[in-house]
């Protein structure tokens, strides 16, 4: 993300525009703050909103307290647009918007019939996430997640009135989208109003150890040893991802989901055809052949998991199969070409993703998904269709799930 230098920017309430070619002044209790608006677009569009105080000094490794990019896990150094004072987010609103717009909130973590305001955020990640110290208990560990979990106070606490009745969920792919999964067991489920629904496209279910383990020790301290000597270390030396804190994250999700332990709102999932083919393109032909058991453990069971959990806990539970796999691009990438049966499968994507944050189910064009998660829709260029989850499916999911407590997911 790209930032205002110099100055900070932040939504208070949402201000009427009289004239759209003007800026947006609006006031919180710790600032007045401008919002340039886009004419061209029809939005108003507020960067660099600081959402907590810089997670630096003192601060390093603690949750948030209350702009740059976060420093990502292979970086040895920040650069002009990174910091490890990062917790920022971008907030872009409808232009015609007032303060009793009651519009959703739809959250991005790392396109529309209805209008809505769409807020992205920054947040610590790798090492400066997950590498608080676990044995003295001094540090908290997921301070990543926690910063979402700040961000997303924020947002309901800012935007207040202008915040409609299907605000807030989460949108994000495999990391953003396992992010999404751990929100939904945070807290054992409380969600406390956070969010209202939650989406994601490929959570991303991976080994959780307890913070208590030999493992998490054990990386903790080789990390505190070399911090100072790793300007040559590529990231993978030191595998930092969510752990079972015993706080925010008090079962892992495996068990979580099938105990009813999350937060118990509509959901939105699914995932793709070939997943985990992009990284093992690179290995040796007898370990690429893995890749649809790897790509079916981590991220397609992981989708069917949550919205089967859903639906049997009586909620409504939507899935999605894509054959796309461009999802990023169609979203965020206004330069990219598509043939015309992408294109059309790209509006349609949209639509059904827009118009879960807008009403609660996803709709587009007459297709409605049943709210049980199969049927699940088949995004597929030029044939958009349902289809069920296989029983031979079912059962590689219930197998890789029946091995949780042994690969501690």
């Amino acid at each position: 993300m790209l930032f205002p230098t110099g100055r900070v920017v932040l939504l208070a309430s949402i201000a009427t525009v009289a004239n759209a070619a003007a800026l947006s002044t609006v006031t919180l209790d710790y600032g007045t703050f401008t919002g340039l608006a886009d004419t061209t677009n029809g939005i108003i569009y507020f960067r660099g909103v600081r959402y907590a105080d810089p997670p630096v000094g003192d601060l390093r490794w603690r949750p948030r307290v209350y702009g740059n990019e976060c420093i990502a896990t292979t970086q040895t150094a920040t650069t002009s647009t990174t910091s490890e004072d990062c917790l920022f987010g971008n907030i872009y609103v409808p232009i015609a918007t007032t303060a009793t717009s009651a519009l959703p909130v739809l959250v991005f973590f790392h396109v529309f019939r209805k209008p809505l305001i769409f807020v992205t955020f920054e947040y610590r990640w790798g090492s400066l996430d997950s590498s608080g110290d676990p044995g003295s208990r001094r540090r908290p560990i997921n301070a990543g997640l926690l910063d979402q979990k700040a961000a997303l106070m924020w947002v309901n606490g800012t935007l207040g009135n202008s915040a409609g009745p299907y605000s807030c969920y989460h949108l994000g792919p495999i990391a953003g989208a396992g992010s999404t999964m751990f929100h939904l067991i945070g807290d054992a489920g409380a969600n406390t109003n956070l969010f209202h629904q939650a989406m994601g496209d490929s959570p991303s279910l991976s080994f959780l150890p307890h913070y208590s383990d030999a493992y998490v020790e054990d990386l903790f301290t080789q990390f505190a040893g070399l911090a100072r000597t790793l300007a040559n270390r590529t990231s993978s030396l030191f595998p930092f991802a969510p752990i079972a804190d015993g706080s925010f994250i008090q079962q892992r999700p495996v068990e979580a989901f099938r105990d009813g332990n999350f937060a118990h709102v509509p959901v939105l999932f699914g995932s793709n055809t070939n997943e985990g083919a992009n990284w093992s393109a690179s290995l040796p032909d007898p370990l690429r052949t893995r890749q649809q058991m790897y790509g079916e453990m981590r991220y397609i069971c992981s989708a069917v998991m949550i919205t089967g959990a859903a639906h049997d806990f009586g909620l409504n539970a939507y899935q999605y199969h894509s054959d796309h796999g461009a999802e990023l691009y169609a979203f965020f990438d206004g330069t990219v070409v598509f043939d015309p049966a992408d294109q059309a499968l790209v509006v349609a994507m949209r639509s059904y993703f827009t118009s879960f944050a807008t009403s609660g189910a996803p709709l587009a064009r007459t297709i409605l998904l049943g709210p049980n998660g199969s049927p699940r829709i088949l995004l597929h260029p030029g044939d958009i269709i349902l289809e069920n989850v296989t029983d031979a499916l079912s059962a590689r999911c219930a197998f890789w799930h029946g091995l949780a407590a042994e690969i501690s997911t």
